[in-house]
């Protein structure tokens, strides 16, 4: 419906659209995201700004275009970890900075070591956790750990669709949110 409305002159992006481009422009503020009036599959996009490290030929992802902010914020995500993978961001006595913080891989450790004390299906990495719900085939949650820059570059947990979890320093919470997701029934393929 939102396309037709934009087909018959409507033009600029709505009430929702605004507050969405607000909230990626939030937790992704090395990017520019915008929102294009023009054709409904694409409009939807981010650009890199401009800073030394990817202006010095480093590579990486420069643009992305997606069909909705959901799409978007999922790419932006899968940026942002190759990036740290990149970068090695996580590196063994990398912190963000605070005197006595862990690092990203050492949260992402300590997460799968309660979830693991809790009796649940874990497989862990460098760069993320997956937990599985031993019961329903299928249901999983992938749980990444990287700064939330609207608050000050704290460590957050993520979902592998770029939705915050919880604070790095509050695993519970985490917890509490890996168990809703894994209780909700797994979604049907559209046919």
């Amino acid at each position: 419906m939102a396309d037709l409305r934009r087909n018959s002159g409507t033009s600029g992006p709505t009430d929702q659209e605004r507050r969405e481009l607000a909230l990626l422009g939030e937790d992704f503020p090395s990017w520019w995201v915008r929102f294009s009036s023009g054709l409904p599959p694409l409009q939807w996009g981010a650009q890199r700004k401009t800073d030394t490290d990817w202006n010095a030929s480093a590579g990486g992802v420069r643009t992305l275009n997606a069909s909705s902010a959901r799409d978007l914020r999922w790419m932006l995500t899968r940026a942002a970890i190759w990036d740290d993978e990149v970068a090695q961001a996580c590196a063994p006595g990398c912190t963000r900075g605070w005197p006595g913080e862990l690092t990203a891989r050492q949260y992402l450790s300590a997460l799968a070591a309660h979830l693991r004390g809790l009796k649940m299906a874990v497989q862990e990495n460098d760069t993320n956790v997956l937990v599985a719900d031993s019961e329903c085939s299928g249901v999983e949650v992938r749980v990444l750990c990287r700064p939330r820059p609207s608050d000050w570059d704290r460590l957050w947990y993520w979902d592998a669709e770029g939705a915050p979890l919880a604070e790095a320093e509050h695993a519970h919470d985490a917890v509490t949110e890996i168990r809703r997701r894994l209780a909700q029934p797994p979604a049907k393929a559209a046919s």
